[in-house]
């Protein structure tokens, strides 16, 4: 019902626009998935919001309008430290070109919770990097130790070849590469030791220097015209001497004769081409020559026999021994047959070495005059009449040593 004819005026009630903006936003905008957001709205450089404490409204005012006024780009996002504490803060001018004051929707976004959540997150990444980094360390040292354990064995064993311990074998614990790798020294091994008992039995049958030779030469020496000096030293009176004797005990005084000569023999770098019964026949200059093969063909005889008088003051039996000694052109090299050969030499020289030693006496020393020829430097002799020996067609002038002289 009315009670006056006419209005008399009216009653207003009303908010600020500021704050109804503000509330309106704050609904649209206060949670996030990480926490909740503040929001409010900057208006002639003050900011009206319900949301954000007081003390913290100057703070965010006053970089938003450091942004809009006074910065080159405004940065709509920024990241600023209010007490302590990161803060997100994101804005957007609401009435850009507008005659009125400038106003801007605002957006503040604690950062603390995402920074707890971050540093949660490096904590975790960082215990997982000790724990991984710990399993990856202990299976390292496994799988290494797996592994040098192995290679440790065979580069032991391979020092042990070096010193010529072919019998060393390594453990085969594996059956990966490293195994097949211990299995392949030990087939190696086993295969030097082999060749080095090969080896031992034919400097056993043959001489040293010959048996290099063969091996280097694949098992071949053929035949070539060498200048060489023979050297045939045989026991006089043997037969009788062993005729009543064991047979043992002929091959041991037999064997205790020819390893003294035999060492002999080396020291002047002779070859011992064989022993036939009671002879000992040695080489200078074949396979390999010296330069002086007659001198030291020699100083072996003369040796041979200072050696044997000094056996004869300790053996239980007294040997003498005649020396023949012949230089010249000789073909030498391995004969025989497919399944066994020798190396040795033949040719008129060889056969006119063997005649001198039959006709020295005990304690002689013969030789050719080729022999005196080349070795009368170091030594003093005597030639013998002229004489005809078996199976030599002219006759031979002999030498007879008398006694060294100092070279």
């Amino acid at each position: 019902m009315r009670v006056f004819k006419h209005g008399l005026g009216a009653i207003l009630f009303g908010l600020p626009l500021q704050v109804l903006a503000e509330k309106v936003l704050y609904e649209q905008t206060k949670h996030s998935d990480l926490g909740e957001i503040m929001s409010g709205v900057w208006v002639e450089d003050g900011l009206v919001s319900t949301t954000i404490p007081k003390e913290e409204r100057e703070i965010v005012a006053a970089h938003i309008a450091d942004s809009i006024h006074h910065t080159h780009k405004p940065q709509r996002g920024m990241t600023v430290s209010i007490h302590g504490a990161r803060h997100q803060i994101y804005y957007r001018v609401l009435n850009p070109g507008s005659p009125f004051p400038l106003a801007a929707q605002v957006n503040l976004y604690p950062l603390t919770a995402m920074d707890k959540e971050l540093a949660d997150l490096r904590w975790d990444v960082g215990v997982l990097g000790v724990i991984s980094l710990v399993i990856a360390l202990i299976a390292v040292l496994y799988i290494s130790r797996g592994l040098s354990g192995p290679i440790s064995e065979i580069a032991q064993g391979t020092h042990e070849i070096e010193h010529g311990n072919y019998d060393v074998r390594v453990p085969v614990r594996r059956r990966d590469e490293l195994g097949r790798l211990a299995s392949a020294f030990n087939e190696m091994a086993a295969g030097l030791a082999l060749q080095e008992k090969y080896r031992s039995v034919l400097n056993a049958v043959a001489d040293r220097t010959v048996a290099e030779q063969l091996i280097t030469q694949s098992g071949t020496l053929g035949g070539e015209l060498r200048h060489v000096t023979m050297l045939f030293c045989d026991i006089r009176g043997f037969t009788a001497i062993t005729e009543n004797m064991p047979p043992a005990d002929v091959i041991d005084l037999l064997n205790e004769h020819m390893t003294a000569l035999t060492d002999v023999a080396y020291r002047h770098g002779g070859i011992v081409d064989k022993f036939v019964g009671d002879l000992i026949m040695v080489l200078f200059g074949a396979p390999l020559s010296t330069g002086e093969d007659a001198m030291r063909a020699v100083q072996c005889a003369q040796d041979m026999l200072r050696v044997r008088r000094e056996l004869n003051d300790v053996s239980r039996h007294s040997l003498e021994v005649g020396i023949g000694l012949a230089t010249g052109s000789v073909v030498a090299g391995c004969m025989g047959s497919d399944q066994r050969l020798s190396y040795t030499v033949l040719g008129h020289r060889v056969n006119l070495a063997s005649r001198l030693c039959s006709i020295a006496q005990a304690g002689e020393i013969i030789m050719d005059e080729e022999t005196y020829t080349d070795s009368k430097s170091i030594i003093h002799a005597e030639p013998m009449p002229p004489m005809q020996l078996k199976g030599i067609s002219e006759p031979v002038h002999p030498w007879r040593v008398a006694q060294p002289r100092a070279a």
